[in-house]
């Protein structure tokens, strides 16, 4: 069956480029696979710890599929496309969007199909138990939350390429966090002081920032009164710009560090260890600083070859006002204060969904649950007009051991 075929009888002819590639290649695949399969679904359901109810779910959803021979056809061409192509697929179908709660269940299965590839993945590379089941169990988070959130069975598109990542080996838990070597996001030059060790982060030049030091429209005030641009000059005896405080905003002042006493140690597309913080149990200091030690070790001996200067992480966790709206034994302000903080120039769009839910924020804060001390505390720093957003934070490998506040400590 032709590629413009099936995706117009799918109402999927947007998505014919991404599509295109090696779709003749998947086509033993589909009239040999077994991804469908009761028992193959079975098998990798338990595995990713999912729920007997879901479970019961989604093999009658593969029922479907497996009916549906267009849509069979694209099933198992996305599957190849993800899981076993080494390009991967750059214009992947929103079936929750097409096929309303079945596109869910469609996502779902498709994270499912990839399960298998990667056992395989980590079993030949002799990787610890726990970081494989660290990439299954981390679907049963995604579907645990959907279902209380939306009362449905399923992943969303997005939630399945972060899935994809996982089982693919590109993204790993370790103890209670996850990691990639990336290239480093901050709009941000980091340098040290050869005699005294102190750290400090200067902007980089040509950032529009509003009164708080914060990238201006983050908030989503557009209103261009007190917003400067910040400036970065270096020469071959000295760089000078604006400092960036390891709380988290951009001051509008000039320092200058003089070369010959300052190393930079961290600069915009350098290798780091990009973390990412997945729902579960219990995040304390000790399980962080757990992570980030075993975190050293995992990649020195599976991928010594890829080397990182430290820690990395963008998140609506690292909102630096949370140091204001939270207590004092708030774990997310704990870990926001082992980190040396910046600003971004993310929305804090990720974070209502985190905290009230999918659909907690549908009728307005007022209405918002209020079930937990975060709730309670964010809606009311909304209700008196705050708006929340997503920060920055780093963490350098030669500042180990984590849990000193060494940023924090240093006198910035």
């Amino acid at each position: 069956m032709e590629l413009k075929t099936v995706l117009k009888e799918l109402s999927l002819e947007s998505y014919q480029e991404g599509f295109a590639q090696d779709w003749n290649e998947s086509e033993t695949l589909f009239n040999t696979t077994e991804i469908l399969s009761e028992k193959f679904i079975i098998e990798c359901a338990k595995l990713s710890c999912i729920d007997n109810d879901t479970i019961d779910c989604i093999i009658k959803a593969a029922q479907r599929i497996n009916d549906f021979s267009s849509l069979k056809r694209v099933f198992v061409h996305t599957h190849y496309l993800l899981f076993l192509c080494n390009e991967p697929i750059v214009n992947l179908p929103e079936m929750e969007k097409e096929l309303g709660d079945a596109g869910y269940e469609y996502n779902l299965l498709l994270a499912l199909s990839g399960v298998m590839q990667s056992k395989k993945y980590f079993k030949d590379l002799n990787m610890p138990k726990d970081v494989a089941e660290g990439a299954f169990k981390d679907i049963s988070l995604w579907v645990k939350h959907y279902k209380n959130n939306l009362g449905i069975a399923g992943l969303t598109t997005r939630t399945l390429r972060w899935e994809c990542s996982l089982l693919k080996g590109k993204l790993f838990r370790i103890g209670r966090l996850q990691f990639n070597i990336m290239p480093f996001e901050g709009n941000i030059v980091v340098y040290r002081n050869k005699l005294t060790n102190q750290v400090q982060a200067l902007a980089a030049d040509g950032i529009e920032l509003n009164l708080s030091g914060q990238f201006f429209g983050v908030d989503g005030e557009l209103d261009k009164t007190g917003v400067w641009t910040s400036r970065l000059l270096r020469n071959e005896q000295q760089v000078s710009g604006n400092p960036v405080s390891p709380l988290g905003n951009i001051e509008h002042k000039i320092i200058s560090l003089n070369l010959s006493e300052w190393d930079e140690v961290l600069a915009h597309g350098d290798s780091v260890l990009d973390t990412h913080i997945p729902a579960g149990e219990s995040f304390t200091p000790q399980a962080c600083a757990d992570s980030l030690n075993c975190a050293i070790e995992f990649f020195a001996k599976y991928f010594p070859e890829k080397h990182f200067k430290g820690w990395a992480c963008h998140s609506w966790f690292l909102d630096n006002q949370y140091e204001t709206i939270l207590s004092e034994n708030s774990n997310i302000v704990k870990f926001q204060r082992e980190l040396y903080l910046y600003p971004i120039s993310e929305s804090g769009e990720d974070s209502y969904w985190r905290i009230f839910g999918e659909n907690g924020m549908k009728n307005g804060i007022k209405n918002a649950p209020r079930n937990t001390s975060m709730q309670k505390a964010v809606a009311e720093f909304i209700e008196k007009g705050g708006k929340l957003r997503a920060g920055g934070g780093f963490f350098l490998k030669d500042d180990t051991p984590w849990g000193r506040q060494f940023y924090r400590k240093m006198g910035l």
